[in-house]
């Protein structure tokens, strides 16, 4: 469309013009020109009839669909369209279509918002709209039409998204993407703090590497659906314990529907991806099972949805007749403007579209609608400017059989079956299928297309799961062994084909880092699924088993003597940053705190503390002896020793729990002496290990409880270094007044949802406690900053998560509860 620079008649006769070259129809009744746009935009005035009256109804897409009145991107019509083709494409051994996902998805998020408010409504996203979305950031993009020029991100947003409610209140979205052939699910909401996170349920592909979606795209995607900055939305991705993978490269539609599924099963956002209810972990329903009833609903879907507007009833003081722009009104504009304008470009503008017009009106012979065969030499594969759309053998004869016996009109098997925008080039590619149906002969374009993706993914299996070497020579074997299968004779799989292999589906040549025997590869568990199983036997057994104060988990984390922080603010440009610190020995030496918590929120009296001392002083036990909430002892290194763990099991832990609790451990080599005491079995003590290389999955202690208390000692102990200098927070009596003091704060009620945490989050308790960050309440600057201290009158730092008094640090550190 061609947009000069000019004066507002100049601009109605542009848009005259407009309305001109897409009206096929010149009458002044009213009636027709309303029924030749039905199928274009289903108008919010019209009544569809058939089924219940809920939010999954067709009859209701005008109102929980994209906006139909102003919809420039892609027609409603489009967006809804299903027939028997995707039905078909579902069944077992087939991947099922866009529109068949779309359409399952739209009935079972109708279903969901059925109750709900339009704020509390989840909203749904097209399939397509992922990838027209992130096309538009891209310094690659090319607009294809004049609309889609002046397309925002908002606009794309809102041209796709489903029970929206027009309203920027949006709680949780749910947004399928088609990517290469390939559908994810990304779950977006804004959890209790109204922080954006974003779940990414990829069921091929669990690291980002792999994946056709990366972190980066949800976090843009959930940034603008949200309103948010795009590097505040938290994006995580789910594991095999959360979404199962999928067997092969073709059963990721049934998958994503799953996922969708288990993100309904909660009836608000939870913001943390491990807790997602597992898409089968309750009736094991396989994924044929899963086709067939996928199936089942699209037929009814079909079957109640598939229903023709009627025309609404006209009142009597209507008038039954409108003016229409003809081309011969719109010329006599044209030359009416013409006469008037001086300016060359909207002058070239105009005699531009006069031309046109003038061919509407006058076709010359060579320009007749009438559908030349496919040999005509005037056709050629530049002429397509439309995305190839890649038809299966029923659908090519079902557009044949359409064209030639049910004469369908050509504009509607455009819009079925991805035709050319033009109608010449439309036809010219039905008589090409109709051929190429005759003969028996392949479309070579999309054989060679299909060759492609098959060769892809089996390189990508080889890659991933085999883990097999991939050369050249690879590709090119692969190649000629699959073109016959797509009817490609004397396939040569050259240089260049190879290359683009190579370059489309992103392989390149790497360093192997190392090698894996066959038998250590196929026996092994990976860690994933170690965690997988600790969670469906033995989690369930616990909590069944166990009450939650009867539930401990212990860890030893290393603490340094001095905590620092390795990034600070600076003039950019800088090339090396020095910042002070109080002592040398105590940046590079660390000891071991051993905290012990419960499922019921409680942190064990005494905490055990390991100091690194080489030579430990004569005076060591007068040293430690005022410190009496915690139990202190010495090692060489710092590190507990299995002799400490059971000076820590029979001293702290065994006189101070009940009998049949149960301890949980991980695999360190030191806790096996202490496993096999007597008094384990005397006190009824079950011990569970959690499997190697699983703790950061599963221990509740690594999973929330040990990041923050680390956090705590290091903010404290940098306001003391930079305002309290004459206390050196390197040294032992310092040192330990610091984890006293932390310790004690940390058992005040308000934490206690902070050690339950990690029992929640791994399924031990059900109920999550809601809990303010230690850090953000103790150090909170609006409260801490512009007070005294309520024992010395200096400028307080600190807030008692007990009582809530306002302290300086020096006065925190003997402030205990």
């Amino acid at each position: 469309m061609l947009q000069p620079t000019c004066n507002a008649s100049t601009n109605s006769v542009l848009v005259n013009i407009e309305t001109c070259l897409t009206t096929t129809s010149t009458t002044s009744n009213v009636t027709e020109i309303e029924e030749a746009s039905y199928s274009e935009c289903e108008i919010q005035t019209l009544h569809c009839g058939g089924g219940p009256a809920n939010k999954a109804d067709m009859s209701r897409r005008h109102e929980f669909g994209p906006p139909i009145e102003n919809d420039p991107l892609v027609p409603l019509g489009k967006l809804f369209m299903l027939d028997n083709n995707d039905i078909k494409l579902t069944k077992p051994g087939e991947q099922m279509t866009c529109q068949a996902v779309f359409r399952f998805l739209y009935k079972l998020v109708g279903d969901f918002n059925n109750d709900r408010s339009s704020t509390d409504s989840i909203v749904l996203m097209h399939p397509d709209f992922a990838e027209h979305f992130l096309e538009l950031s891209t310094i690659n993009f090319f607009p294809r039409t004049d609309d889609e020029a002046h397309m925002t991100r908002k606009k794309v947003i809102e041209s796709y998204a489903c029970f929206y409610g027009r309203s920027n209140h949006i709680q949780r979205v749910l947004v399928p993407v088609l990517r290469a052939g390939h559908f994810v699910l990304i779950h977006i909401g804004k959890d209790a703090k109204n922080v954006v996170h974003a779940h990414i349920m990829d069921s091929l592909y669990y690291a980002e590497d792999n994946s056709c979606l990366s972190n980066d795209d949800a976090q843009q995607i959930g940034g603008h659906l949200f309103n948010v900055p795009t590097h505040k939305v938290v994006a995580s991705r789910a594991n095999s314990s959360e979404v199962p993978q999928q067997g092969n490269f073709i059963d990721c539609g049934p998958h994503t529907i799953l996922s969708a599924e288990a993100c309904l099963l909660d009836k608000t956002f939870n913001a943390n991806i491990h807790r997602l209810k597992r898409t089968r972990n309750q009736n094991k329903e396989t994924i044929d099972g899963v086709r067939k009833r996928i199936i089942s609903v699209l037929q009814e879907v079909l079957k109640n949805d598939n229903v023709q507007p009627r025309e609404r009833k006209r009142k009597a003081t209507e008038n039954s007749s409108v003016e229409v722009k003809t081309p011969l009104t719109v010329l006599r504009d044209i030359d009416e403007v013409i006469s008037s304008t001086t300016d060359r470009k909207t002058l070239k503008a105009l005699h531009q579209a006069r031309n046109i017009i003038q061919k509407v009106i006058e076709p010359s012979p060579e320009e007749s609608p009438e559908f030349p065969s496919s040999e005509s030499s005037e056709y050629t594969p530049e002429a397509l400017t439309h995305k190839q759309n890649w038809l299966t053998e029923d659908q090519k004869k079902q557009l044949v059989d359409s064209f030639d016996n049910t004469k369908t009109p050509i504009r509607q098997l455009i819009k079925a079956y991805g035709l050319s925008s033009n109608e010449k080039s439309a036809g010219i590619e039905i008589a090409r299928i109709r051929k190429q149906l005759e003969n028996k002969t392949p479309n070579k374009q999309q054989a060679y297309h299909q060759l492609s993706e098959r060769v892809g993914n089996m390189l990508d299996y080889m890659d991933e799961v085999a883990k097999e070497e991939i050369h050249e020579r690879t590709i090119r074997r692969l190649g000629i062994q699959q073109a016959p299968v797509f009817g490609l004779k004397n396939f040569q799989a050259s240089n260049t084909w190879v290359d683009n292999i190579k370059h489309k589906f992103g392989f390149g040549s790497r360093h192997i880092d190392r090698r894996i025997t066959k038998s250590k590869r196929s026996k092994s568990p990976t860690p994933e699924e170690k965690v997988k199983v600790f969670l469906t036997t033995e989690v369930p057994r616990i909590k069944k088993k166990y009450p939650s104060n009867r539930i401990f988990n212990v860890d030893q984390t290393g603490v340094k003597y001095e905590a620092t922080s390795n990034r600070t603010l600076t003039k950019r440009g800088r090339q090396k940053v020095d910042r002070v610190a109080q002592s040398e020995y105590g940046i590079k030496h660390s000891f071991t705190v051993t905290p012990c918590i419960s499922a019921a929120g409680e942190l064990l009296d005494k905490t055990f503390v390991t100091l690194s001392e080489p030579v430990p002083p004569q005076s060591f036990s007068q040293m430690v002896a005022p410190f009496t909430h915690l139990h202190v002892t010495h090692s060489k290194s710092g590190v507990m020793t299995s002799d400490l763990a059971i000076e820590w099991f029979t001293k702290n832990f065994l006189p101070n729990v009940p009998n049949d609790s149960c301890l949980l451990l991980d695999s360190w080599y030191g806790f096996n002496r202490m496993m096999q005491l007597p008094t384990v079995k005397q006190k009824k003590l079950e011990i569970v290990v959690f499997p190697k290389k699983t703790t950061d999955k599963l221990q509740p202690l690594d999973l929330s409880f040990n990041r923050q208390i680390k956090s705590f000692m290091r903010t404290l102990e940098d306001h003391i270094r930079h305002h309290e200098k004459d206390i050196s927070v390197a040294q032992r009596a310092t040192k330990l007044k610091i984890i006293t003091f932390t310790t004690n704060q940390f058992k005040a009620d308000r934490f206690k949802g902070l050690i339950q945490k990690g029992f929640y989050d791994i399924g031990l308790i059900d109920q999550y406690l809601p809990y303010d960050s230690p850090t953000g309440y103790c150090f909170n600057q609006l409260v801490t900053a512009n007070k005294k201290c309520s024992n010395c009158q200096s400028m307080a730092f600190h807030r008692c998560s007990h009582c809530a008094d306002t302290l300086c640090a020096p006065c925190a550190l003997n402030h205990l509860h």
